[in-house]
């Protein structure tokens, strides 16, 4: 998915203004940005982010929650915590980064279960994720750019806007 007009002004000025002394593969993004290395840029945005920032997920398979149910936590349930456990895994893909969706792991799960599903729920940002995400939620931000990478392309079209 390329980046829109309004991204790639975001990303220009993250690289020229905000960013632009931090340093990546031994030079600074502003020098990188100088020197028209619009891949090692994108290398750069598509890495893991450091500090490192935990982002929602909007496709957890609904086999990750099932693999980390408690099955004792399950059989202990109230039947209308088992049944709204069913809901939520009827779905393939589930998206944790509606906080509905969240609430209701808090209202169905046991304490393990919710721990291990919040961890499922919850994945590594790059720093593209990251630049384009909103203010931490329960513990993790919700990204407009999940599973996106950005490209050398993307980056040259930055320079233009």
């Amino acid at each position: 998915m390329s980046v829109t007009t309004a991204e790639a002004t975001t990303i220009r000025n993250d690289i020229t203004v905000t960013h632009a002394a931090t340093v990546f593969q031994g030079q600074t993004l502003l020098a990188w940005w100088d020197n028209g290395a619009n891949q090692t840029l994108a290398d750069y945005y598509n890495t893991v982010a450091s500090p490192v920032v935990l982002m929602w997920r909007p496709n957890v398979n609904r086999r990750e929650l099932i693999n980390t149910l408690v099955g004792s936590e399950y059989t202990a349930a109230t039947a209308a915590a088992r049944s709204l456990l069913d809901a939520i895994t009827k779905d393939p893909l589930i998206d944790t980064t509606i906080a509905q969706v969240r609430a209701n792991f808090a209202l169905a799960a046991g304490a393990t279960t919710q721990a291990n599903w919040t961890v499922v729920a919850r994945q590594n940002a790059t720093n593209l994720e990251a630049l384009f995400a909103g203010a931490p939620v329960s513990g993790a931000v919700v990204s407009t750019r999940f599973g996106n990478p950005v490209t050398s392309s993307d980056i040259a079209f930055a320079r233009t806007v």
